[in-house]
């Protein structure tokens, strides 16, 4: 069945019956191709970046309709209109975000750039008040920079969620650290994107992912980074190396199946739930701690000599980059502000992590 293609409508693929062709701005194209052009435009930002878009650019077009605004019309028509539509709309944001103590300036950023993306026949450089609306957010409500997360306070963090029965959010928290991970790539990774250190597909021992000694290591490969694909690293405890390799083996999960049973949010939910749990909810610690945390502790350890070695490990394409992320300050500072309690689980399981932990491995994945 024909169709014609709307591709300003929302982040959805919107299609009306008509001729078996569609001609649009003097360019004629079938269902399919205008269907693929769409997926190739879309292609341009990570999945998770595009669902982001999505979901502010949805809530700005309820607020247009309202206010009974048709911004598809004002778009194509009087795109002069839009920065200041635009602009009112994000304003009431700011004030709503300000009432409830919260920035909220990353809706708004999404919201402007889901604009631009969902409705391609605008420039940029016609939302110059709305854009200058974000620069004085950012002065107004500067970004609370995530402090990252020691060894000491992660291994605390893992025994606290094994002990509440949340035993893979407790590997995955080591894993995290180890081998300096996005919430989005462990949580979306597959079994088969693990390649254990006596896997015969590949001389691990020999490998330059082996880092920390003779010994082979377990590797993450990452099919799909925001920094590329085809990424892996491997990890450098042996500790965590080994309850990883047990999780695997006790749960026996195929191939195709999710390494971890739980999505970003849900895990972002089981990580508060423990650092409340802590007495750390004063710190504003956030998953990606752990990736900041594990570069840090990375530095501490071996110095300026390790830099090269955490920029391939984490995958950055920069040394600047790599300089945001290791803040031994912050990581100093933060133990100070945290319960002796705590601190005192970390110390005493750091080192002991295999058989403090694998027993919980081990009951979890025989209950399940």
């Amino acid at each position: 069945m024909p169709y014609t293609y709307n591709y300003s409508h929302g982040s959805r693929i919107t299609l009306h019956r008509q001729s078996p062709y569609i001609t649009r701005n003097d360019v004629t194209m079938s269902t399919a191709t205008a269907t693929s052009m769409w997926g190739i435009y879309n292609a341009r930002y990570a999945p998770g970046t595009s669902k982001q878009y999505a979901k502010a650019y949805g809530r700005f077009r309820q607020w247009c309709m309202e206010h009974h605004i048709d911004i598809d019309a004002e778009a194509v028509k009087q795109q002069h209109h839009i920065d200041n539509i635009l602009s009112v709309y994000l304003t009431e944001l700011y004030l709503h975000n300000d009432k409830m103590g919260s920035s909220g300036k990353t809706e708004a950023v999404h919201t402007v750039f889901g604009l631009l993306h969902f409705q391609t026949h605008l420039q940029k450089s016609t939302l110059r008040k709305a854009l200058g609306i974000l620069d004085g957010w950012g002065r107004l409500k500067p970004s609370i920079s995530t402090p990252p997360m020691s060894f000491k306070i992660t291994v605390a963090v893992a025994v606290a969620m094994a002990r509440s029965g949340y035993t893979e959010a407790a590997i995955a928290t080591l894993v995290a650290w180890d081998c300096y991970l996005r919430v989005s790539e462990y949580c979306n990774l597959q079994v088969k994107d693990v390649i254990p250190s006596h896997d015969t597909r590949i001389d691990v021992s020999s490998s330059s992912h082996n880092t920390s000694s003779s010994a082979p290591s377990t590797i993450i490969t990452l099919p799909h980074s925001k920094t590329g694909t085809h990424q892996s690293v491997a990890i450098r405890n042996p500790q965590i190396d080994a309850l990883l390799t047990a999780y695997l083996q006790h749960s026996n999960k195929p191939p195709n199946s999710k390494l971890f049973p739980f999505s970003a949010s849900e895990y972002t939910e089981i990580l508060h739930q423990a650092t409340y749990a802590l007495g750390m909810q004063h710190i504003h610690f956030t998953p990606h701690s752990l990736r900041r945390g594990g570069a840090t502790g990375q530095f501490m350890e071996m110095g300026e000599a390790a830099l090269q070695q955490i920029m391939l490990r984490g995958r950055w394409l920069s040394f600047n980059s790599i300089r945001t992320y290791i803040q031994m300050a912050p990581s100093i500072v933060a133990e100070h502000s945290i319960p002796a309690s705590t601190l005192d689980i970390g110390s005493r399981y750091q080192d002991q992590l295999l058989s403090q932990l694998l027993p919980y491995v081990t009951h979890s994945t025989n209950t399940q």
